[in-house]
């Protein structure tokens, strides 16, 4: 079977080098130690679980009050979920939303990064080349300087050139000292890359709460390549960077995009703006039980998979039986599907999201320490965050990066908080970090 031959070729590979196995040698090129790893997910573990199953149970009572016999299946689950979100008036998170216009959107997303990074993006249309009708181009100028740091193309509608969904973001040309002119550095230029459909003519393109997400995210992470001011250009941007740190500063853009002065800086009302917010973290428990599945078959299968005391589909199922609740007629073929695992991606780096957002929660929650109205202080902060985050790229190690900024170590608490999740034990502030 292909996937037993995968994981030993992979243990075979890592023993000849000198390691344990493929985790241990995967993560000495990570922020996080594979132990560190390991306690993030058990946290998570022991706050999803019970919200998870509470979750469910919210489902189970909804069904039967609705008229349904018989037993609650695997297959019920999304159906009923989106009842009750429904019931809830919790909009969702994937159907367009009229309030949610582009032209709206786009204004909205770079105030923001004015208000934070003392950026301005400037129209800048006919200046450089495009590809295709319908692509803009910026011109991403620093403020206190008027100092153009680089630009910034975007592609957002839908094309058949285009293979894949969502929001996403290329660099067309990277950071570099050696090859600028005239004593310059060379600048970089970013393409954020969308998929919104076109609109009617003479209307607007309405975007739903999940691509506003998106489009954020892809924005945090154009900016980490804008704003760089790493002078070895191997190391500007996100070259460099650790797998499980790269993805902070989208992630904490995308925090940003579900607040609710930032959605009603959209042209949301104050009640609109509440309920979207809302939408984040609808059944989150199942969502971070689910994250925290995939994430623990993954490190295993390269950690302790011992090929002839255990299958990886075993691992699977006792792994599926301790993290999420268990449904009649639920099927796990992880292992067949885990394509950003087993085919593609970086094995063992499953988790790397997640501590990535436990980066961008804790992040994000000084900015709520300070005051998100507070336009002075969060501008303070946000030039703190670019100085210390953004602009070292990956000449700095991401750990010390972070306790520039935050004063501290990274603590797993205020993801759970996002989440609207809590430790079951008492005391404990769910730390992550540690000193190296």
């Amino acid at each position: 079977m292909m996937v037993y031959r995968l994981l030993r070729m992979r243990q075979d590979w890592a023993t000849q080098l000198g390691y344990e196995n493929w985790a241990d040698m995967a993560f000495r090129a990570r922020m996080a130690t594979e132990k560190q790893a390991s306690s993030l997910l058990k946290a998570l573990q022991d706050a999803s679980l019970p919200a998870a199953q509470k979750e469910l149970d919210e489902l189970r009572t909804l069904a039967q009050q609705s008229g349904r016999d018989g037993e609650f299946m695997a297959w019920d689950e999304a159906f009923w979920r989106e009842r009750l979100r429904e019931k809830q008036g919790i909009p969702s998170l994937d159907m367009p939303h009229a309030g949610l216009q582009l032209p709206n959107v786009l204004e909205g997303l770079l105030g923001l990064i004015e208000k934070l990074f003392g950026v301005q993006l400037q129209v800048a249309d006919g200046e450089a080349p495009i590809w295709a009708p319908g692509v803009r181009f910026f011109r991403v100028v620093d403020q206190s300087s008027g100092f153009a740091v680089g630009g910034l193309y975007m592609d957002l509608f839908k094309a058949e050139r285009k293979t894949r969904g969502g929001f996403w973001t290329d660099v067309a040309m990277r950071y570099s000292r050696q090859l600028g002119t005239k004593r310059l550095s060379r600048r970089p230029v970013v393409q954020i890359v969308g998929d919104v459909a076109q609109a009617a003519e003479g209307e607007e393109a309405n975007l739903s709460l999940a691509q506003v997400q998106g489009l954020f995210r892809a924005m945090g992470a154009a900016l980490q390549e804008l704003l760089t001011d790493q002078e070895e250009g191997l190391m500007a941007g996100s070259r460099g960077v650790e797998i499980d740190a790269v993805g902070l500063p989208g992630r904490l853009l995308e925090m940003f995009a579900l607040e609710p002065s930032v959605l009603e800086s959209f042209g949301l009302t104050s009640g609109e703006a509440a309920a979207a917010a809302l939408a984040g973290t609808f059944h989150s428990g199942a969502q971070t039980a689910e994250e925290v599945r995939l994430a623990r078959v993954d490190l295993e299968l390269h950690s302790s998979f011992d090929i002839q005391r255990e299958s990886p589909f075993d691992i699977a199922s006792r792994i599926a039986a301790e993290t999420v609740p268990t449904l009649p007629g639920a099927e796990d073929h992880t292992p067949c599907a885990f394509e950003s695992s087993l085919s593609s991606g970086h094995p063992a780096g499953q988790y790397a999201d997640l501590w990535a957002q436990v980066l961008a929660a804790d992040v994000f929650e000084a900015f709520q320490e300070v005051g998100l109205s507070d336009a002075r202080a969060v501008r303070d902060l946000g030039l703190r965050f670019r100085a210390s985050i953004l602009a070292p790229g990956g000449g700095r190690a991401p750990l010390d990066a972070f306790r520039e900024f935050r004063g501290r170590i990274p603590r797993v608490a205020a993801l759970l908080r996002r989440r609207g999740l809590r430790r079951p034990q008492a005391g404990g502030d769910g730390v992550v970090g540690s000193a190296r």
